[in-house]
């Protein structure tokens, strides 16, 4: 099958755009198939990734990744400083934290939830007021 549109290719058009049409065909592809289908099929094509839409699709496809990858990282040292603080500021106000308290702060995945309860904890007398209700 797809040695037949390989072959087309290269009597209709330039090799450049054929090149580029396989992407193309590969991209459509993902769409409705499998990865593992889809690469199986598209195996004998090896010289898309001398394309340059192919290399383009590739590096575009790196940024995001990277740039995700920073998000996340970003978001989850977040979480990790402002809980850190939370039990800096609780052991001023209230002393250590006992290990279920210390289970508490590490089940909260949520910025917003640790936000409020550091606005809880101005008003709290203990520990166990602070995770109260």
């Amino acid at each position: 099958m797809i040695s037949s549109v390989r072959e087309r290719l290269s009597l209709e058009l330039p090799p450049q755009q054929g090149k580029e049409f396989l992407l193309a065909m590969r991209v459509l592809m993902g769409l409705k198939y499998q990865e593992q289908l889809t690469e199986t099929l598209m195996q004998s094509i090896a010289e898309m990734q001398d394309s340059v839409e192919w290399q383009k699709i590739f590096r575009s496809g790196k940024a995001e990744g990277k740039a995700e990858g920073k998000a996340e990282g970003k978001a989850e040292g977040l979480i990790e400083g402002e809980r850190r603080l939370l039990i800096r500021q609780g052991t001023t106000r209230f002393g250590p934290p006992s290990t279920a308290i210390l289970d508490k702060l590490g089940r909260i995945s949520e910025a917003g939830e640790l936000e409020a309860t550091a606005l809880k904890l101005l008003n709290a007398s203990t520990w166990e007021e602070l995770f109260s209700s």
